[in-house]
């Protein structure tokens, strides 16, 4: 096992180019936040810097460089940094039910299953189902009023941006789809220039194919 984790590892050091700044191919800018000694790969729309995302022994030794070259960090920060991951194995959960003879499962939504779900239920030998009635009360579903913006691009920026401004307002997150890439690299230029004045925004993330796994899950 420790030597696939220093396969990794050396892998990892060839990336970095020698007597170079470093600005490894295929990976996003960084900056070097000192309040917290963390390193930060900056958005490269929103021009943020994002301080939980990290991509392995890459970050790491992104960081140490930066401690050798320019920042000077005390030799117990720089410690702190280092570790190995060993990985030891993989466990699939979708499989634990497969190593028991007995299995109980409990779900809310067991009258609405697809066919593919049904399928699974029986790939888990569930022969029994009961249907229990609900304990919380049933809500009547909030639907939302359907605005279509008639006009310029202006006018459709200006809209969308003081919807965002209401929802920043009340500490909540917003989803904004577009028909394609090129008018949401519009829409994010745009509302760069034009930044809620609001303590509560934060910048924003573009979730598309191109995003890495680890800036999906931080």
């Amino acid at each position: 096992m420790l030597e696939v984790v220093f396969k990794k590892l050396l892998q990892a050091v060839l990336l970095f180019p020698m007597g170079h700044e470093l600005r490894l191919a295929g990976y996003p800018d960084y900056v070097v936040d000192k309040t917290c000694n963390k390193l930060g790969y900056i958005d490269p729309v929103s021009g943020v810097p994002n301080l939980l995302v990290s991509l392995g022994y890459v970050t790491t030794l992104t960081y140490l460089y930066c401690c050798d070259v320019s920042l000077q960090f005390r030799l117990e920060q720089i410690k702190d940094k280092l570790h190995i991951s060993p990985v030891c194995g993989e466990l699939l959960y979708s499989q634990i039910p497969n190593g028991y003879a007995f299995c109980l499962g409990m779900t809310g939504t067991l009258d609405c299953l697809s066919h593919a779900q049904f399928q699974l239920l029986q790939e888990y030998a569930f022969e029994h189902r009961t249907f229990l009635p609900s304990t919380l009360n049933k809500k009547q579903i909030q639907r939302g009023s359907l605005e279509v913006v008639h006009g310029s691009w202006d006018e459709f920026f200006l809209r969308v941006r003081s919807e965002i401004v209401d929802m920043l307002k009340l500490q909540r997150a917003m989803l904004i789809i577009f028909h394609d890439s090129d008018l949401l690299k519009q829409f994010a230029t745009e509302l760069n220039i034009q930044k809620p004045n609001l303590p509560q925004h934060k910048g924003y993330y573009i979730l598309s194919d191109e995003m890495k796994r680890g800036r999906r899950t931080s």
